[in-house]
């Protein structure tokens, strides 16, 4: 999902057996929708237009997060 403009996460549900995400570089806002990834072990959020990472508990074997500069410019941040 590398550089795709994604807003959410969703419909991962039935992929209950990932270990990496590549979110990074799109215009997700907020950071949901990843509660059944319990064997994830690297996430990666930077450049993204969150402004608050939470929920991610459940990952109980995440050993990698990253997260810098999860804002964007404004102008990529805006909804339409």
């Amino acid at each position: 999902m590398f550089l795709q403009g994604f807003r959410l996460v969703e419909n991962l549900e039935e992929y209950t057996g990932l270990k990496v995400a590549y979110l990074e570089g799109n215009g997700l806002v907020e950071i949901s929708g990843l509660e059944a990834q319990k064997e994830m072990r690297s996430l990666y959020l930077h450049e993204n237009c969150i402004d608050r990472i939470q929920g991610l508990g459940h990952m109980v074997s995440a050993s990698h997060l990253t997260a810098t500069a999860t804002w964007a410019p404004l102008t990529r941040c805006r909804l339409n």
